[in-house]
């Protein structure tokens, strides 16, 4: 697209607008390959008549998520670094500049560099604290610190973030989401040998999914779990039932 040309005609950002358009039709659509060229000219565009702008950030992270849902995380991981750098330099502490590092950690967790992704959701989670009071996304940036400090090791750090998770979720009724959080609970408990402590976090766990999900595969995770908690502590009869029932579901 000679994109150039049509400076004069148009409104330059209303160009690169109707790029980003055409590539959200593309990216819904499911033609990656379309809607990572769409993203890509809007980036170009951007970049080259506005620079550091709240516009060009919206471009990178459009094509982030275009390069993420296709697995090209390498190219994800670029697009998240400048758009969290640039609204860090726009807009400081910001709940938008949060949004950016929570997706930068969302990469660096799926590529399996958790210390990284560790560093990302903390400075998420440290605007978030500061800037909001009782949010959702408060609730789930305490989630994925503690998720990311367990796959670091940090079993004490992740068992505090998590039952802020918990705290925060209970007190927003986000359900079934708190299942998922007293089910890490359970397995952060596990790590730290303490069975008993595990043990009623999963069932906890399972109940909340039976009720909340149904037959649904958090149920049959739940249910597993906690087979695997009885198999440690030799209550075999109860493991049996356990597995079978997730085995049905």
């Amino acid at each position: 697209m000679q994109l150039k040309r049509k400076l004069s005609a148009v409104d330059s950002d209303d160009i690169a607008g109707v790029l980003n358009d055409i590539g959200i039709v593309y990216l819904n659509m499911g033609n990656y390959q379309s809607a990572k060229k769409y993203f890509r000219d809007a980036v170009d565009l951007h970049n080259l008549l506005l620079g550091e702008h709240e516009s060009t950030v919206l471009s990178y992270h459009n094509l982030a998520k275009t390069y993420f849902v296709t697995k090209s995380y390498s190219k994800a991981l670029d697009c998240y670094k400048q758009a969290s750098t640039m609204r860090l330099e726009i807009l400081g502490e910001h709940v938008h500049t949060a949004d950016s590092f929570h997706a930068l950690g969302g990469v660096y967790y799926r590529m399996g560099d958790f210390t990284s992704a560790l560093e990302a959701f903390q400075k998420a989670s440290d605007m978030r604290s500061n800037l909001l009071g009782d949010h959702l996304d408060k609730a789930q940036s305490y989630y994925y610190v503690g998720v990311a400090q367990f796959y670091t090791g940090d079993f004490e750090g992740a068992l505090e973030s998590l039952q802020k998770a918990l705290k925060l979720g209970k007190r927003l009724k986000l359900y079934p989401g708190v299942a998922d959080i007293i089910n890490d609970l359970g397995r952060v408990h596990l790590k730290m040998g303490d069975y008993q402590s595990a043990r009623k976090q999963f069932q906890k766990a399972v109940i909340l999914n039976k009720m909340l999900r149904g037959e649904h595969v958090d149920t049959a995770n739940s249910c597993h779990n906690l087979a695997s908690m009885y198999l440690l502590l030799g209550s075999y009869p109860k493991a049996l039932n356990l597995c079978e029932q997730a085995l049905s579901i």
